[in-house]
């Protein structure tokens, strides 16, 4: 018997999300302020653009559709929407009050918590997201090596250090531009290559799309430390 294929056609209503959409353009440019949460990623006219509510691993949206979220709003939820644990020390922790004009006793509970889990990091800092975690990384560098230039590899956010580098760079000052550049991951000559007395640093995603090969990461971190160069990873 022959083998068929045979197209859903029967596609979900995103009436409502496309009327918050049309809503949006007018004062919102973008749409939105994640461009992964942005439409434009994936199906016009199929997809959802809004979601309403999530529970454990199932989101829905504006319309009333029901979706398995795969992207685990887009990395960190992976205990899921609504895990009750969660849930119940945020409402636990609002009833105190959030948003202190002075230090909590929580930063000091949780930087002892990571630093039993990974003992090697010496010195705790806490953020909200990956792209100032990894700007702040670059500055570390630069002040302790007193050098200006950045190796990347890897997505690392969108400040002008690393984004000068991708399609996306206009608004960022030529001045900014030449003093990052990319090397191409398990491949250490395009890191020779680049490497120079006015290198600052080396960042990378330690695992992108393929596994490191040869033991990639251990020969960097070998090239880096003879050219007195610092090695953040990308923490994401």
């Amino acid at each position: 018997m022959p083998n068929k294929v045979a197209f859903n056609e029967d596609y979900p209503d995103i009436t409502e999300s496309d009327k918050l959409y049309q809503r949006a353009l007018p004062i919102m440019t973008p749409v939105t302020q994640t461009l992964a949460k942005g439409p434009g990623q994936y199906v016009n006219g199929v997809a959802p653009k809004y979601l309403k509510r999530g529970k454990d691993s199932h989101v829905w949206d504006v319309d009333g559709n029901e979706f398995i979220d795969y992207n685990m709003a887009i990395g960190p939820l992976s205990l899921g929407y609504a895990y009750p644990k969660v849930d119940e020390a945020i409402v636990a922790q609002l009833k105190d009050g959030i948003t202190f004009s002075m230090m909590h006793e929580l930063e000091v509970v949780l930087a002892e918590l990571v630093h039993r889990v990974i003992p090697n990091a010496e010195a705790v800092r806490i953020s909200k997201t990956g792209a100032d975690v990894t700007s702040a990384a670059v500055r570390v560098a630069r002040a302790y090596t007193g050098r200006t230039k950045v190796l990347c590899c890897g997505y690392h956010g969108w400040h002008d250090w690393y984004i000068s580098v991708t399609s996306r760079n206009s608004g960022i000052p030529e001045a900014i531009k030449e003093l990052t550049s990319t090397f191409e991951y398990n491949d250490l000559d395009s890191v020779r290559s680049a490497l120079d007395e006015e290198v600052a640093c080396v960042i990378l995603e330690p695992f992108v799309f393929a596994a490191p090969e040869n033991n990639f990461l251990q020969e960097l971190r070998k090239l880096c430390t003879a050219n007195g160069t610092a090695h953040p990873a990308n923490p994401r």
